[in-house]
């Protein structure tokens, strides 16, 4: 059986060159939800705790703080309303 490192070697590496990478654009079958955020939590803590790699918590906090923020925004579907709303108020005045 293999080390944990040793296993654990294409994990990190990948996620180090995430780090250096700029964020592509998504593409619309992989769309950004919370079920995928979290799967990168859960993949990125155990490269954690299995390597123990400190170097990686500005990028779990990263992900903890995108996570928040998509649990925290509003539906598109209410902001699209609101923003009518406000222009058929703005056209009776």
């Amino acid at each position: 059986m293999k080390a944990p490192r040793e296993r654990l070697a294409p994990l990190v590496d990948q996620a180090r060159a995430l780090v250096r990478m700029p964020p592509a654009p998504l593409p619309v079958a992989e769309e950004l939800t919370a079920k995928r955020i979290e799967h990168a939590l859960v993949l990125l803590a155990y490269a954690i705790t299995a390597t123990g790699e400190t170097k990686f918590a500005p990028m779990l906090e990263y992900l903890e703080r995108e996570l928040a923020a998509y649990r925290a925004a509003p539906d598109p579907i209410d902001r699209a309303r609101a923003i009518l709303e406000r222009h058929t108020e703005s056209l009776s005045k």
